[in-house]
């Protein structure tokens, strides 16, 4: 989250407010070569389709037809990331209360995953998630400083993960 998709999310909030359209192609593109699994990536790419169309049914927003049309045509990936950006655009929000709800999202969706996989009750993850959002404003501005170039990183084992997941005859999640 602090080294993608908050990162991408600031970049493509900024990029918005012109807006930047090659830039945010850019940024489509990186945060789909970001997902090495391909399931990940379709995954990834599903919801962030999914929220930029609801954005553009729902408000019959402008900014949002824009980017569907212009993503279309350019075959970019839609990103999740992208995704919230447009919504805060089209909102009004402003880019800490864009980076403030991914981070929230984020947080509470793996500790509702590990309360299905771990002996970890309501309690206690309702104690990790408080601990967890204590770093989020540290986490948040972080982000927000981080150059594009600087964006992504490196675990080869959760790549290898993730690329056996797909192929495993049972699983408990979808990616």
């Amino acid at each position: 989250m602090r080294h993608v998709e908050l990162p991408l999310a600031a970049h493509a909030w900024r990029a918005l407010a012109a807006p930047d359209w090659p830039r945010l192609g850019e940024i489509c593109r990186l945060s789909s070569a970001l997902k090495t699994a391909r399931e990940a990536r379709q995954a990834a790419e599903n919801i962030g389709r999914q929220r930029a169309e609801l954005m553009a049914g729902l408000r019959a927003n402008s900014l949002a037809r824009e980017f569907l049309a212009r993503a279309a045509a350019g075959n970019w990936p839609c990103s999740p990331a992208v995704s919230a950006a447009l919504e805060g655009r089209a909102l009004g929000a402003p880019l800490p209360a864009i980076m403030a709800g991914i981070t929230y999202a984020t947080i509470s969706s793996l500790l509702a995953a590990a309360m299905k996989l771990l002996r970890l009750g309501q309690n206690a993850s309702q104690s990790l998630l408080t601990e967890a959002l204590a770093a989020a404003p540290g986490l948040i501005a972080s982000a927000e400083a981080t150059p594009l170039g600087e964006i992504g990183w490196f675990n080869p084992w959760l790549d290898i993960a993730a690329a056996r997941h797909e192929a495993a005859d049972a699983r408990m999640f979808i990616s």
